[in-house]
C-alpha cells in the first residue's frame, strides 16, 4: 500500500536539498540557449577567448593562461609573440574535414579536437595532422594535437588509421595527441581568465559570460553537486526512500535511461579511467574494447537497458540501468572515478584468468 505522506516526506526533503543548491537555477544563457548539447558552441566560445584578437579584448592574455594549463602536460614551446597566431573554428581540410579549433603562426600549428556527445571519424587525428605539419614547415615539434573530452578520453583507434597510409603522409604516434578534459584544463583555465580579468579592464558583458560559461561546465559537464547530493542524503538516511527514488525513475524514464547522450558520457567516463588497459571505442557496434598484453580482453556494451561485457563467448558483470542500488552503476552516474577504476579492474581480472 502506497504511503502518500511517506511520500510527499521524501518530495520535501528533495525539494530542501535543491533550496541549498539555488545556484542551479540561477539564469545562464548558455543553458538556456543548449550550449551543453552543442559542441560547435562550445568550440565557438572557446576559440572566441584563446584569438588574442577576439571580442573579449583582453590580447593574447587568456590564450596565454591556456598554454600554461597544459605546460605539465607537454614541452609544447611558442616559438614567436603569441599575438601572431589566428584562431579559426571549424577550419576546413584539404581532406574536407573540419578542426573544431584551429591557431596557427607562420611556423606552429595546434589542433584542438573537441569530443563532447559524438565519437571519432575514421582517420580523423592523423588527417588534422598532416594538415597541420603542412602549415608548420613538416616539423613535428611545431604541431601540438590536442583532444578535448568532458573528462579527459582517450581518442579510438580509427581516429590514427584506417586502411592504408596515403602517400606523402606521415602516421599519428598516440603519444603526439595531448589528452585534456572539461573537468580539469577548461575548469582551471576559466577560473584563471577570471581571476586575472581585471587586468584586461573591465568589462560586464565579459565577465559574466565567463562566469555562466564556468558555471555551465561544473553543472553539465562536471558533476552535478545537486543529485550527488541527493544520492548521498538517500544512501545514509533511509534505504526506503531510496526505494522511492528508484520507482520514480523508473516510472519516468522506463526504458530511455540508456539515452544517446548516456551512452556516450559513460563511454568517455570509462575511457578517462581504463588508461592502463589501452581502450579503444569501437565505432561499429558502439563498444569499448580493453587489451591486456597486446591482446583484446573484452569489450564494454551499451545498449538501451543494459551496460555489459563480453569477449565473443563469455557474459558476465551485467548491469542493469534500473538498477540505481548497483554500486558500478553508481559510480558511472556520480563519475566516481575509484569506483569506475575498481570496477574496470574487476573486469581485467575476471576475464585474465578466463584467459589463463
Amino acid at each position: 500500500m502506497i504511503n502518500e505522506n511517506e511520500i510527499d516526506e521524501f518530495l520535501a526533503e528533495i525539494r530542501k536539498l535543491g533550496d541549498i543548491h539555488k545556484r542551479d537555477k540561477t539564469f545562464n544563457a548558455f543553458t538556456i540557449l543548449g550550449v551543453n548539447e552543442k559542441e560547435i558552441m562550445h568550440a565557438r566560445f572557446i576559440a572566441m577567448l584563446l584569438n588574442p584578437k577576439g571580442e573579449h579584448n583582453c590580447g593574447d592574455r587568456f590564450l596565454k593562461l591556456f598554454l600554461e594549463q597544459l605546460s605539465k602536460d607537454t614541452q609544447f614551446s611558442v616559438k614567436s609573440e603569441l599575438n601572431d597566431f589566428k584562431v579559426e573554428c571549424e577550419k576546413r581540410t584539404d581532406k574536407g574535414l573540419w578542426i573544431d579549433i584551429a591557431l596557427w603562426n607562420k611556423t606552429q600549428f595546434i589542433v584542438i579536437e573537441n569530443k563532447v556527445w559524438v565519437s571519432d571519424q575514421d582517420n580523423q587525428l592523423r588527417d588534422y595532422y598532416n594538415f597541420a605539419l603542412m602549415h608548420s614547415k613538416n616539423e613535428v615539434e611545431n604541431v601540438l594535437m590536442l583532444y578535448l573530452t568532458p573528462y579527459g578520453s582517450n581518442p579510438s583507434k580509427n581516429s590514427f588509421l584506417v586502411g592504408e597510409l596515403p602517400d606523402g603522409f606521415k602516421g599519428l604516434p598516440k603519444k603526439k595527441v595531448i589528452c585534456i578534459s572539461y573537468q580539469k584544463h577548461i575548469l582551471n583555465w576559466l577560473v584563471a581568465c577570471m581571476d586575472s580579468y581585471n587586468v584586461c579592464g573591465y568589462d560586464l558583458r565579459v565577465e559574466t559570460s565567463l562566469q555562466m560559461y564556468e558555471e555551465l561546465i561544473r553543472k553539465v559537464i562536471n558533476r552535478n553537486e545537486y543529485m550527488n547530493s541527493i544520492y548521498d542524503h538517500l544512501i545514509k538516511n533511509n534505504e526506503e526512500k531510496l526505494s522511492y527514488a528508484i520507482d520514480i525513475i523508473n516510472a519516468l524514464q522506463r526504458r530511455n535511461f540508456m539515452s544517446d547522450s548516456n551512452k556516450v558520457l559513460f563511454q568517455n567516463r570509462i575511457l578517462a579511467v581504463a588508461d592502463d588497459y589501452d581502450p579503444y571505442f569501437d565505432s561499429s557496434d558502439n563498444s569499448i574494447v580493453l587489451n591486456y598484453e597486446g591482446e583484446t580482453l573484452c569489450s564494454i556494451y551499451f545498449d538501451g537497458s543494459e551496460i555489459y561485457i563480453n569477449d565473443g563467448a563469455y557474459n558476465e558483470l551485467t548491469i542493469d540501468t534500473m538498477m540505481i542500488v548497483d554500486k558500478r552503476l553508481q559510480s558511472l552516474l556520480t563519475n566516481n572515478v575509484e569506483g569506475m577504476l575498481d570496477w574496470i579492474n574487476q573486469i581485467v581480472d575476471r576475464f585474465k584468468s578466463i584467459q589463463k
